[in-house]
């Protein structure tokens, strides 16, 4: 008798009174190699006192429970994992296809034609005032409503990367210039909008991205080292 149950003994009774899982694992296992030891050796190999009978009856059962419980360990510490990881896969591609789409779509229609019908290049860092000054009162409202869809598609971006829906850092690669110089270009019309619409919220989180993005970049030119930068992205759920 004494040949399983020491282990199973000192597995089951630790110091503090709780069972160390790994603990009471060898313990079974002991206990389940010496009782395939009795069944194929024989009474008079072993000091196991339990009838052969016993253990023919329940080897099988003993062993499916060491199984069951190393299959539980493994589907615990592996299951979780591989889904985090579908998970991010899923997201990074999600927030890829919504940059494509975006980019390819109508929001570089609406950049062209502030540059062909107004002649206002905003990536060239002409600010917003500056451009009003030169143009109609009818040809402003045009404008006004073409600055207002873009930033429509921006502020969507932004919100999507506050509520981890999409990856920053992906959206960073794609738009860090066109998010950072509209903010700075056109944050004169942000107010204007605001103050328009009564309403401080409108294109909050534009702003917010913005100025997050702009701190980002000086931190790069300063020669913050990438890793560290990315320490700043929100991670996508």
């Amino acid at each position: 008798m004494s040949l399983w149950r020491a282990p199973f003994r000192r597995a089951c009774s630790p110091r503090g009174g709780r069972v160390p899982f790994g603990a009471a694992l060898i313990a079974i296992g002991a206990l389940a190699v010496s009782a395939n030891r009795a069944f194929a050796e024989g009474p008079a190999a072993t000091t196991l006192a339990l009838p052969v009978e016993w253990l023919a009856a329940h080897i099988e059962t003993v062993l499916s429970v060491v199984g069951g419980i190393a299959a539980f360990t493994i589907s615990t510490t592996c299951v979780p994992k591989q889904m985090r990881d579908t998970q991010r896969w899923n997201v990074r591609k999600t927030s890829e296809e919504m940059l494509s789409a975006m980019i390819t779509g109508d929001f570089p229609k609406l950049m062209d034609r502030l540059v062909l019908e107004f002649g206002w290049d905003v990536l060239a860092r002409t600010l917003y005032d500056d451009i009003a000054k030169t143009l109609t009162d009818s040809q402003l409202a045009q404008v006004d409503v073409i600055l207002r869809n873009i930033l429509r598609h921006l502020e969507v971006i932004c919100i999507n990367m506050k509520n981890r829906v999409i990856d920053e850092e992906i959206c960073f690669d794609y738009l860090r210039s066109i998010m950072t110089t509209f903010y700075v270009n056109c944050d004169s019309f942000i107010l204007k909008e605001r103050k328009r619409r009564a309403n401080s919220d409108i294109f909050e989180n534009t702003e917010i991205y913005g100025k997050k993005w702009l701190s980002i970049m000086q931190m790069k030119s300063d020669g913050v080292p990438y890793e560290r930068l990315r320490l700043q992205f929100r991670i996508a759920k």
